[in-house]
């Protein structure tokens, strides 16, 4: 039995090559930390998604309730956890400290890739694996500080390591429902992918019953058809939604086809129902007794995500080649489920190599993209690694990571930007978990000192494939590199290094800003701007792209809180604007036509136009 295997593994570990695990994570840790804090505050995006997400907690913490009050694309449960946070510590929303805080969630995010790994494996070389693919992986937070993302990416990998941990035992359905809730009431479309995973597990492993296998066919199906209901209309998508497609078809046959010794009863997955309710009802109690209204919950958690994809979109064009590796893969789940035990298990050690390595490939050499590629292949991590029945404690955390990783592959529509990483984080630990199970079959009929031997070569090779990443000399040219660029020197941002331009232009602004103007807007959103120049915002109204998410009677709201600011200005990006827009009409938007129409253009700096009102004199008489 594998569960076996693992217990006689841990066993044999000796305290020497115990201490030397802990020295070795401890390096890793450190080494990994430095690599982030170097690359986290070295960079800053001319779209300005950090500046986005502060402004509207701060909002929060100056009392406007969320989304009557406050802007937000993003569910309650990310502001009341960031008002609980601020509240707590006491800090400031500042640069600085979002991105201390990003930091600490992307090691955390690594270091829960390392425990699921190390769960389900027994082996430190593969966790530290995990560990640092991960770190490599989730390097796109820097380009979003404090977005939302950076807590689903957590939450997103903690899923399947709770269902490791816990089992398919009520408590762990339990945790699960309330992790599932969370992402739900964070960015709904991430829950509901979270939620229907979860849910085709529990059913998968559920009794044999008519109810338990018409509701299984049921979800299953929707799994399938999910991502071309979805995507309808974007031509550009249709691949897209072939091969996410493909990879939960083939997933859910082979959880639909598994063989599992001991079935569960339907206690988890009533547990688990009930455990996403109750926490949604708290949560969404919490923010109602905050002040918001149960139409502005309604607007900014349902309404407007589901219109999102017509106002903004960044296509994911996924290679051919990914469309046929899904046909591929399909087939070869037909042909797995009609095998017997023996076929299958030497069927699995082929498919499993071949998954791990293609992904591995992939994703050196293509990154995201390509992996997308090897996803249909997902479906062999439910592959036993012997002939043996499953027992359900081990299928189950497999179960979990394979249909959250298919569900998943879903987030890069309709923006594929820093979400391409997001959208295939898990299928790093499931390349890793097939690696594992082949490396295991092949070496069962050796001893173990060999197989300990051949551990400690497979731990050897990683920490040199990873090393000039993260060795000495790397991480000394990263903070190098940093020292030579030029602070920013910029309140809540000391921190904060950039190339001297961007610097001397950021400066330049915030200085304008403090000297000429009492209070101001950006087109498009510019938010960072209110706390370098330490002046609030006059309505909690305030994103990138206002000009297209703004209906008439938000932007009027902006306007009339303007008129009583006679030394308003405005901050205008073309290029930016432009990008945002994407050559759809905002001229008949009320704040646009009221900046073109009431302000006009004394200064230029760098792409940014500085703008005071018409009637104003510039320069400002002594």
């Amino acid at each position: 039995m594998l569960g076996a295997d693992l217990a006689e593994q841990r066993e044999h570990v000796t305290i020497t090559a115990r201490a030397g695990r802990i020295v070795l994570a401890c390096l890793a840790v450190v080494a990994t930390g430095i690599a982030a804090y170097a690359e986290m505050y070295s960079q800053f995006q001319y779209y300005d998604d950090e500046g986005d997400i502060m402004t509207s907690v701060k909002s929060i913490l100056d009392g406007r309730p969320l989304y009557d009050e406050t802007y937000a694309h993003y569910g309650p449960f990310y502001y009341l956890l960031a008002r609980f946070a601020y509240t707590l510590t006491g800090v400031p929303v500042s640069h600085d400290v979002t991105r201390l805080a990003t930091i600490a969630l992307w090691l955390a995010t690594a270091a829960v890739a390392a425990v699921l790994i190390y769960k389900l494996t027994a082996s430190f070389a593969w966790a530290l694996a995990a560990y640092l693919q991960t770190i490599v992986h989730c390097r796109s937070v820097c380009n979003e500080p404090g977005h939302p993302q950076a807590i689903l990416i957590l939450l997103s990998m903690s899923v399947p390591m709770i269902a490791a941990l816990l089992g398919p035992t009520g408590r762990g359905a339990a945790v699960l429902g309330v992790a599932a809730a969370c992402m739900l009431l964070t960015k709904i479309n991430v829950g509901v992918y979270a939620i229907g995973a979860l849910l085709i597990a529990f059913l998968g492993l559920t009794g044999s019953g008519t109810l338990v296998q018409s509701s299984l066919l049921a979800a299953s199906t929707v799994a399938a058809a999910l991502p071309f209901v979805l995507m309808r209309g974007a031509d550009w998508a249709l691949n897209y939604a072939r091969i996410a497609a493909m990879a939960a078809a083939a997933c859910c046959l082979t959880m639909a086809r598994a063989d599992v010794r001991n079935r569960l009863n339907a206690s988890p997955l009533r547990i688990f129902i009930v455990s996403v309710t109750v926490t949604a009802v708290v949560v969404l109690s919490l923010v109602l007794l905050s002040g918001t209204s149960v139409e502005g919950l309604v607007a900014s958690v349902i309404v407007r995500p589901i219109r999102f994809p017509t106002v903004f979109s960044v296509p994911w064009r996924l290679p051919e080649y990914g469309v046929l590796m899904g046909e591929v893969s399909v087939g070869a789940a037909v042909i797995a489920a009609v095998l017997g035990p023996a076929q299958r298990a030497w069927l699995g050690v082929v498919l499993k190599i071949a998954f791990a390595m293609l992904m591995a490939g992939l994703m050196i050499t293509r990154g995201p993209t390509g992996m997308v590629a090897a996803a249909p292949l997902l479906w062999v991590t439910l592959l036993p690694p012997r002939r043996d029945l499953w027992r359900a404690d081990d299928l189950f955390p497999r179960a979990v990571l394979c249909l959250s990783a298919t569900a998943q592959l879903l987030i890069g529509y309709p923006v594929a930007g820093s979400q391409q990483y997001w959208a295939t984080l898990l299928l790093i630990p499931a390349a890793i978990i097939n690696l594992a199970d082949a490396s295991t079959i092949l070496t069962s009929r050796l001893r173990l000192p060999v197989r300990r031997v051949a551990e400690a070569v497979a731990l050897a090779l990683i920490v040199w494939f990873y090393y000039p990443r993260f060795g000495m000399a790397q991480l000394d040219a990263s903070l190098r590199k940093y020292h030579a660029l030029t602070p920013l020197g910029l309140p809540g941002a000391t921190r904060l290094r950039l190339e001297e331009p961007h610097v001397r232009v950021y400066r330049d602004i915030a200085d304008t800003i403090e000297r000429n103007c009492d209070t101001f807007i950006s087109m498009p959103g510019f938010n960072s701007l209110y706390f370098w120049t330490r002046q609030d915002p006059p309505t909690g109204l305030n994103t990138g792209p206002w000009m297209t998410l703004f209906d008439g009677r938000l932007q009027q709201q902006v306007i009339d809180r303007l008129a009583g600011h006679k030394s308003a200005c405005v901050i205008y990006n073309r290029l930016v604007s432009e990008e945002w827009v994407q050559g759809r009409d905002i001229e008949g938007g009320p704040l646009v036509q009221y900046i073109r129409t009431s302000f006009r253009t004394v200064r230029t700096i760098g792409d940014f136009e500085f703008m005071i009102r018409t009637q104003r004199q510039w320069p400002d008489p002594p």
